[in-house]
């Protein structure tokens, strides 16, 4: 009964509405755009709300990913790997209007480009925060090309695919050091939920191996 769920096109497509409501009811909750819009507002005010919210469809896409590759692997059917394929495209695409909507919001609001943003800096806290969300966006970039360029990589694409894990390990840091609605209010216990059924996937998945697969193919 699990497993015929877990196999479900409809089940996750689902759970993603879920998600997706989720993270985009918690951001209006939190910010009010249209009150926020209907004053007048720092510079750059309106690209940081965006990134705020993309920050949270990021984070829902990449546990997303996450956990549907490790209970049902994308290879179980072609129909499986399309849609693996369109969620990744999906998450890199959330994933850099958060990045690029926060380097504007910087940029308009001190009138001048922020290089710093462009590479870690580990000198105050808010300064470390930004930079665990900079390796978990370097680590999907990598991720990404790996997949885009599997042919050309050989066997080396797969270990360079798994950085997926350290993206969501940065991605999750990055959000409780910095993301208000990930630290605070409904979200929160959301958050707390997504870490947690990914950490008992990868550890069912690890339980599992060298016994059998985790779900049989055929």
């Amino acid at each position: 009964m699990v497993q015929r769920m877990l196999r479900s096109n409809l089940f996750w497509e689902v759970l993603a509405l879920v998600i997706i409501s989720a993270s985009v009811a918690t951001w209006v909750n939190s910010v009010s755009p249209l009150d926020s819009w209907r004053w007048s507002e720092p510079p750059g005010q309106g690209f940081y709300l965006l990134s705020k919210l993309f920050g949270l469809l990021a984070v829902a896409a990449i546990w997303w990913q996450v956990l549907a590759a490790i209970l049902n692997h994308p290879t179980i059917s072609s129909e499986r790997l399309r849609g693996h394929r369109y969620m990744g495209v999906v998450l890199m695409l959330t994933a850099l209007l958060h990045y690029m909507f926060f380097v504007s919001a910087v940029y308009l609001r001190n009138q001048t480009f922020p290089f710093e943003l462009l590479y870690p800096v580990f000198d105050n806290y808010f300064k470390l925060s930004l930079s665990a969300g900079w390796f978990a966006f370097i680590c999907l970039v990598v991720t990404f090309a790996a997949a885009v360029f599997r042919r050309k990589l050989g066997t080396a694409w797969r270990l360079a695919h798994r950085l997926a894990y350290l993206a969501v390990i940065f991605g999750v840091l990055h959000g409780f050091l910095i993301g208000t609605e990930t630290g605070y209010g409904l979200f929160s216990y959301i958050y707390y939920l997504l870490i947690a059924t990914i950490v008992v996937a990868l550890v069912t998945r690890i339980v599992s191996a060298g016994r059998k697969p985790l779900f049989a193919t055929g």
